[in-house]
């Protein structure tokens, strides 16, 4: 059950009104928490932990008590449980010293899959702000947003577009494709299942692609060199499971129903394929995103304008500092993806160009990194956000 004492956002308001701040457990989140506080300016008194091998030492000049020094402190402190496993007993600990329930609060480092997925949706909104503290050290304005991802972040809770849900799911949105540009563009699919005792590897290329229509990243890249059946059918059952829009409440994805599907494989050179990412704005192709290197150095990436001018912004990775010859198919890309993108504030088109000249559709995104992109240089956080 959802508690907002648990959220981060009360946390910082109570400990902004308190005279007196004390973490409960000096252990790796009480340190995270520490940060959380020194960054809204919250001066900590000190950390209380019966561990007594850290009691008498420091935490950044930061005292660690015992807690029976805590007696007798009087009742104007804020005490913040950061301890998890230990919670009950230390809340526990806390009343038998008086310490009364409303002056306790419990600091949750991470929260977890089940947690999101029993909570209320009237939560979605605070559990938003929540996770974005904790990645940026700041709030969003979602009542009236104006950023990327401010904007993302509240369509991921407040739009009920029901085609947004049909065209994230992989397995659907193939017939959008098929019935708005054509078949063509569409990879070859060499089945679909509802659960993996289904699938008939006897039947299947030495190359393919396995995935959940209902999610990001539930891949599994097959090339030559045999399968290992046993454990692909553990992990996409494993996947097939998990309702993927409660890992960062992106709710279109929450009423797709579940399907494995498995795909051809494709690359470009030496098991890389490039991906271009065509950002579209009502309706109209604005940005290119190229992505490289996944397989090697490490993911890179880099933007293009419409006219293939590299951009000088990226977000949460690094740029690709090569240049990127421009696709002999870009022209065709922009055109269908505006084909598929119009009626829509904001879409990302995923597509892979083949050689020769092949152009092949990758997925709709609606949520772009769900919303958590960390925009290099700051002030293209504003600059697409006014394009939505």
């Amino acid at each position: 059950m959802y508690d907002y004492k648990m959220s981060l956002d009360y946390i910082i308001k109570k400990a902004r009104k308190a005279q007196r701040v004390i973490i409960v457990g000096a252990s790796r989140s009480g340190k995270q928490l520490m940060r959380y506080l020194q960054n809204e300016k919250i001066d900590i008194e000190a950390f209380y932990d019966n561990n007594k091998e850290l009691c008498g030492k420091d935490i950044e000049g930061i005292k660690i008590i015992n807690p029976k020094n805590l007696k007798g402190i009087g009742k104007k402190a804020f005490y913040i449980i950061a301890s998890v496993n230990y919670k009950d007993e230390l809340e526990r600990q806390l009343h038998e010293m008086g310490i009364q329930e409303e002056e306790i609060a419990i600091f949750y480092p991470e929260k977890s899959y089940q947690y999101y997925s029993d909570l209320e949706e009237a939560y979605y909104g605070a559990e938003i702000q929540d996770m974005y503290y904790r990645r940026f050290g700041h709030y969003l304005n979602l009542e009236n947003p104006s950023t990327y991802n401010e904007k993302i972040n509240w369509q991921k809770i407040y739009d009920k577009d029901e085609r947004k849900t049909r065209l994230a799911d992989k397995y659907l949105a193939r017939e959008w494709v098929k019935e708005t540009i054509g078949a063509k563009y569409l990879t070859h699919l060499y089945g679909a299942w509802d659960k993996a005792k289904d699938i008939d590897f006897s039947l299947l290329p030495e190359s393919c692609v396995f995935k959940l229509n209902h999610g990001a990243g539930w891949n599994i890249i097959v090339n030559g060199g045999g399968m290992d059946k046993e454990r692909i059918c553990e992990k996409l059952d494993a996947w097939r499971k998990l309702n993927f829009a409660y890992f960062s409440l992106e709710m279109h994805y929450k009423n797709i129903k579940p399907k494995i599907i498995c795909e051809e494989y494709m690359e470009n050179t030496h098991g890389e394929l490039y991906d271009y990412k065509v950002f579209c704005f009502h309706g109209e192709p604005k940005y290119i995103m190229f992505l490289a290197d996944r397989l090697t150095s490490g993911l890179k990436m880099a933007f293009y304008d419409t006219e293939w001018k590299k951009m000088p912004f990226v977000y949460s990775y690094p740029m690709y500092e090569k240049e990127v010859p421009r696709p002999g198919s870009l022209e065709e890309m922009l055109e269908m993806s505006r084909r598929l993108s119009k009626g829509f504030s904001h879409v990302r088109v995923d597509w892979y160009s083949l050689p020769p000249d092949r152009l092949v559709f990758g997925e709709m995104t609606f949520t772009s990194y769900s919303g958590f992109c960390e925009w290099n240089p700051k002030e293209y956080d504003q600059i697409l956000g006014d394009l939505i």
